[in-house]
């Protein structure tokens, strides 16, 4: 879910959060992109400098490659990649 907690009174900006079932995430927000579940452009060690709190993971792409069962039998996505935010 999505949140609009202001707008702009000069332009088309706005603050929000994203609300997942893991927690709040405020916006605006770089959200490094991790494609089978792997950071390509980001580091680890970068995500910890920028206090990232979310990763965008495709899931069409691990749906198909290792596949659905094998990450819900890893224990899911979060421990599949290691990441615990």
């Amino acid at each position: 879910m999505f949140k609009i907690l202001k707008n702009s009174k000069w332009s088309k900006l706005r603050i929000g959060e994203i609300i997942t079932s893991h927690g709040k995430v405020e916006t605006p927000v770089f959200i490094p992109p991790a494609t089978y579940g792997a950071l390509k452009a980001t580091g680890v060690d970068d995500l910890e400098k920028i206090r990232a709190e979310i990763i965008l993971v495709n899931a069409l792409h691990l749906h198909f490659k290792p596949g659905d069962k094998f990450i819900k039998e890893f224990g899911g996505i979060h421990k599949f990649m290691n990441w615990y935010k």
